[in-house]
């Protein structure tokens, strides 16, 4: 199992990283977090949402969540997990979406 942590800020514009593995893997489930500290003026993305590609230029859809501000009222870090069930790929794409946050 493959993990990394790191933490990116983001200020006007939305997260959209690949994130290549190497070579075609078996993706079980996908973790991403966030931190939640409205007080501190830091707010969750909108949506997130994960796609999978063998070459790195195709990406198909996999999962998206979306986060309902009135849900996560409270600071910390919260987790979104995708279970891709097997999907065998080698880059994966995450898109958290922040733009037009009121």
């Amino acid at each position: 199992m493959r993990t990394w942590n790191a933490w990116v800020g983001l200020s006007g514009h939305d997260l959209d990283p690949v994130i290549d593995l190497g070579e075609p893997t078996i993706v079980n489930r996908v973790y991403t977090h966030y931190v939640n500290s409205k007080r501190s003026w830091i707010h969750p993305p909108k949506s997130t949402e994960i796609l999978v590609s063998d070459d790195g230029i195709s990406f198909r859809p996999e999962g998206i969540r979306k986060i309902d501000p009135e849900e996560k009222m409270n600071s910390g870090k919260e987790r979104v997990l995708f279970s891709l069930a097997g999907v065998k790929a080698r880059y994966i794409k995450v898109i958290a979406t922040y733009r037009d946050w009121e």
